[in-house]
């Protein structure tokens, strides 16, 4: 006998002995050193029946299934593993219609003989169902447990089903979510979502809603339509927060395929303005309009403002007319999820609601919605605070010669604010301002020509700007000119004139003016000396909450200088003015409310990206097996 006729003898008597056992174990009663040979030996027959292999599948891509089912059977019969399996399935599926449970199950069984995971688990896909074998539970959890430790994804999933389920097996939920997690880390959708089901509520694992939401993510992005109906829930309920632009445009658009108002009209709105996605402003009214059907507020009240800017001239959006009859009342909504509404920032929907009006308005054209765009950039009115964002509208303010536009604009280069102090050209945009009759920018330019080493020429225009503006009632304006005749810095002193400019302001109720009027009744500079009047503009201003004003009370009524001596007083004075330090120390240093999304503190972001280098490694391993 030669060598190929004795390995042709182990083989075979190594294929016979080979069973699978209800531990999912391939046992053998070969001994190790016989396993090189039966290994050849399948690759001698695999040979032998290549040429029978190839000619069914061409039959089979011609569609010649009878030629199909003969080939592949002599293939099938000399051994080939993928020749059965192919067999199998055409015998289940019924192609060329011939359909034959058992003989899909014989060459099912003939394939898995030979360790195909994939024939493993449609055994006990069979034996669950009952299809060309007796139902029995017992074995089909068999099978799919000797697929599953083969690394093959639907039967882990199998299984782990069978354990939650108590199916052929004692149910063990900690079984099933080892399984789940194999199965969801290689990438298996229907895994994913019933791990993440698993870990929301703790059943056979720790509880861990951000795992979960993970899980649920990669699930969604699979198109698995259970785990999007579910995270865009935990979107609604706040308890999904995006962590970043990329995040949350994804979550708005699962929004969107979920029909819901908000979703549709905040990703109308960015779909209009081009933010974080490229424009579309078609899409964009067909969002806006089916929001604005659902009776979402916000939604009809920017459809009415585009109309203004004529932009039904070129497209066909709907605005019902009974719309222009009903008040929006931004205050009265109540959004959910805030994130998606308000973010970032915790703005309310008031300030929101202004500032993407401001913006569509703007970006429509509208000359007047320029500079309270460059505003709410500048101010972070319904949207974080963007100085560059505030300096490209207010540009565009400036060149159309808007007053408050060459104000801010101004303002900027003066104090170096988002770009670089310059203030020859910042005294240029506010005198602008000024003459258009902003009276802040008529007071800065002022203080800005009496800044450094100011000239009489630069004195005079700076008091003739001041003189403009207490003339025609500015409280502001009328103290500094009150101020600057006390002090004899750029005018001569005159208390006599100082009291009739702080009077003036006084009469506004002017908290500095009340204060330095007292003096003046108190010392009797420029009006006769009156301590009860004195103690009566000292009065005013502490309850204006003029710090220094407190603080002068409480040294009255503590040394009794005009005569009324009162330690309560004083004590409630001095308590009044810590009470009002305090209070400026808290709006001092308090900032901005923290987004919704910064309050997340988990990094999904890397956390997902480990997961997909998991299961891409796993893709890897399966390729190379």
């Amino acid at each position: 006998m030669d060598i190929e006729d004795n390995n042709q003898q182990l083989v075979e008597a190594s294929r016979n002995s080979v069973v699978l056992s209800r531990s999912g174990q391939l046992l053998t009663r070969m001994t190790l050193d016989l396993l090189p040979l039966a290994q050849c030996k399948r690759k001698h027959d695999d040979q032998e029946a290549d040429p029978s292999f190839s000619r069914g599948i061409e039959a089979y891509a011609q569609k010649d299934f009878q030629v199909a089912i003969r080939e592949l059977t002599v293939a099938a019969e000399l051994g080939h593993r993928i020749a059965q399996f192919r067999l199998a399935m055409m015998y289940l599926d019924g192609v060329g219609g011939v359909s034959n449970y058992k003989l899909a199950y014989h060459w099912f069984h003939r394939a898995a003989e030979q360790g195909d995971a994939d024939s493993l688990n449609k055994l006990g896909w069979m034996c669950e169902a009952g299809f060309g074998v007796e139902r029995d539970q017992a074995r089909a959890v068999n099978w799919f447990r000797q697929a599953a430790e083969r690394g093959h994804l639907e039967a882990q999933f199998n299984l782990a089903v069978k354990y939650d389920n108590g199916e052929g097996v004692s149910q063990n939920h900690a079984e099933a979510a080892r399984w789940y997690r194999l199965a969801a880390e290689q990438g298996l959708a229907d895994a994913r979502f019933f791990l993440a089901q698993a870990l929301e509520s703790g059943e056979g694992v720790p509880k861990n809603i951000e795992e979960a939401i993970d899980w649920y993510i990669l699930a969604s992005e699979q198109g698995h339509r259970s785990a999007k109906v579910t995270l865009w829930g935990h979107a609604l309920a706040e308890r999904y927060l995006p962590e970043d632009e990329i995040e949350k445009i994804s979550v708005e658009r699962l929004g969107v395929e979920m029909r819901h108002p908000l979703a549709e009209y905040k990703y109308a709105y960015r779909l209009l303005v081009g933010e974080g996605i490229d424009k579309n402003v078609d899409l964009a009214f067909e969002l806006y309009q089916k929001a604005a059907e659902k009776g979402f507020a916000p939604a009809r009240a920017h459809l009415l403002s585009i109309y203004s800017l004529n932009f039904e001239a070129r497209l066909p959006v709907k605005v019902d007319p009974a719309w222009k009859k009903q008040e929006f009342d931004p205050e009265g909504i109540e959004i959910k999820p805030r994130w998606m509404y308000l973010e970032p920032g915790a703005f309310d929907v008031a300030a929101v609601t202004r500032y993407r009006e401001h913006r569509l308005c703007a970006e429509g054209g509208d000359e007047d919605a320029i500079s309270e765009l460059a505003c709410d950039y500048y101010f972070g009115r319904g949207t974080v605070s963007n100085q560059g964002r505030a300096l490209e509208w207010l540009r565009k303010g400036v060149a159309i010669n808007d007053t408050y536009c060459h104000y801010l604009f101004g303002y900027m280069l003066r104090y170096g604010i988002g770009t670089s102090k310059d203030e020859k050209n910042a005294l240029v945009h506010l005198k602008k301002a000024s003459k258009g009759g902003n009276a802040s920018a008529t007071r800065m330019a002022a203080d800005l020509l009496l800044e450094g080493e100011s000239d009489s020429k630069k004195a005079k225009q700076a008091m003739k700007l001041w003189s403009g503006l207490a003339e025609n009632g500015d409280a502001e304006s009328q103290f500094s000119l009150g101020h600057i005749l006390s002090t004899g810095k750029y005018l001569p002193i005159s208390h006599e004139k100082a009291v009739f400019w702080y009077t003036k302001a006084a009469d506004q109720g002017h908290t500095a003016a009340l204060f330095n009027l007292g003096i003046k009744y108190e010392f009797g500079l420029g009006v006769e000396k009156d301590q009860h009047r004195a103690l009566f503009l000292y009065r005013r201003s502490a309850e204006g909450g003029l710090v220094r004003a407190c603080e002068e009370l409480s040294q009255i009524y503590e040394k009794g200088k005009f005569g009324d001596q009162s330690s309560k007083e004083a004590g409630r004075w001095a308590a009044e003015a810590q009470r009002l330090r305090a209070e400026a120390e808290t709006a001092k240093g308090s900032s901005q409310p923290p987004s919704l999304t910064a309050l997340t503190a988990s990094r999904r972001r890397q956390r997902l990206e480990q997961k997909r280098s998991l299961q891409r490694k796993a893709s890897e391993m399966i390729g190379k097996g």
